[in-house]
């Protein structure tokens, strides 16, 4: 159990490994068996500020050979952070959960990169600095409240066939542009 800080997150993991030695009884032989089970996650956002860079994979420290996947960022996890400017969330988080950057004021920039199938409800709701927007093709639909408030979003690049939600562009003021690409 540990944590590794990267761009101001914080990743907390658990794990498990263990070896052992499988005797085959017709040749004689021994083999090395090993077993690696574990899990990580986003336990704290708070200190991060400027370009936040999730990570998708960490490495456990001192078994760089077992890395560990995330693949979601958690309920209000970057909720109220006025520091950060830029997100970029890699294809290996499959979601993103309910209000993670709600009230993110100072958020400009959200690369959403394919892959990502889930955004949870308000998740960029009062991103006030937020100004465009590109919705991959895995994400196929905009979520209730998931821009609500982003008072300077101009445009937004959805796929085609994309479900939109009520109440997700409320507050909008400034947007000009809903593209389908």
């Amino acid at each position: 159990t540990g944590t590794i800080t990267k761009d101001g997150v914080v990743y907390s993991y658990t794990y498990n490994f263990w070896s052992w030695y499988d005797k085959d009884e017709e040749t004689g032989h021994s083999e090395l068996r090993i077993h690696f089970d574990g899990s990580a996650g986003i336990a704290d956002c708070s200190a991060a500020e400027g370009e936040v860079e999730i990570s998708s994979v960490i490495t456990v420290p001192n078994h760089p050979d077992f890395p560990l996947h995330i693949t979601s960022i958690p309920e209000n996890a970057f909720k109220g952070n006025t520091k950060i400017t830029k997100v970029i969330i890699p294809g290996g988080i499959k979601s993103i959960g309910r209000s993670a950057f709600d009230g993110c004021t100072s958020l400009r920039v959200v690369e959403l990169n394919e892959g990502v199938t889930t955004a949870g409800w308000s998740c960029f709701q009062g991103s006030t600095s937020l100004q465009s927007i590109y919705i991959p093709n895995s994400l196929t639909g905009i979520s209730t409240c998931m821009f609500t408030n982003c008072s300077n979003l101009k445009s937004v690049s959805l796929p085609v066939g994309a479900s939109i939600d009520y109440h997700c562009f409320t507050g909008c003021n400034n947007l000009e542009t809903v593209s389908l690409r």
